[in-house]
């Protein structure tokens, strides 16, 4: 991402991402797949394609004169923002698949928020729980939360609410997110677990797999 720390002053930029050193980039001669996605501010807005091609001599992806953006995150200050970026990939993108998997308690219930970025071959997504992060996970959803990713290279936001939780006696839970992809065999993958989640935590998952509230990037493979 890109912080300034005068954001009243307007820069302008050129973003230029040496792609050779990331080592999920296509060897040669298959380098001119490589695409950079950007959204535009920290944490905030959709991935969408930059149009920017590969200069696979240089192997380099260049932004010319980009700038931040104004006034896109609530409330409506006008402050200046700080835009991200992410490699990608023509045909089969390199950027995040999951951008955000959080859950919380309200009502009673358990509030699963998920944000995708990309979604390659993406039928739907199943939710699951279990008191333990190791094992006993059950699918919770009553059927195939579907995809409603418009197109492959932008991402969607869903929420699922668990209401079959008891938080008697302080109990936690832990969730697993199944992506179900366009298969014959109709293959998942599998993100997560978050948690402990109780009345009083929330959870989220990181690139790392630990818990935090931070936003956080999960890269394709990990």
């Amino acid at each position: 991402g890109v912080f300034v720390t005068d954001p009243a002053a307007g820069l302008t930029y050129n973003v230029v991402y040496n792609y050779l050193a990331n080592p999920m980039t296509p060897a040669s001669p298959n380098e001119g797949v490589v695409r950079l996605a950007r959204r535009p501010a920290y944490c905030f807005g959709t991935w969408s394609d930059t149009g920017v091609l590969p200069d696979t001599t240089a192997h380099a992806l260049t932004i010319p004169n980009d700038t931040q953006n104004t006034a896109l995150v609530p409330p409506d200050t006008g402050a200046k923002q700080n835009p991200e970026y992410v490699l990608g990939g023509k045909d089969a993108p390199l950027a995040i698949t999951l951008a955000s998997f959080t859950a919380e308690a309200k009502d009673g219930c358990v509030d699963i928020d998920w944000e995708t970025a990309t979604e390659i071959n993406t039928a739907g997504f199943h939710v699951w729980r279990s008191d333990n992060p190791l094992t006993g996970f059950v699918r919770v959803d009553d059927g195939l939360i579907a995809s409603t990713s418009a197109v492959e290279t932008m991402g969607a936001k869903y929420t699922f609410r668990d209401c079959g939780v008891d938080f008697t006696g302080g109990k936690k839970y832990y969730y697993m997110l199944e992506e179900v992809e366009i298969n014959a065999k109709g293959d998942g993958n599998m993100h997560g677990p978050i948690g402990p989640v109780s009345e009083t935590i929330a959870a989220a998952q990181t690139a790392g797999g630990g818990k935090s509230s931070g936003c956080f990037i999960n890269t394709a493979g990990e």
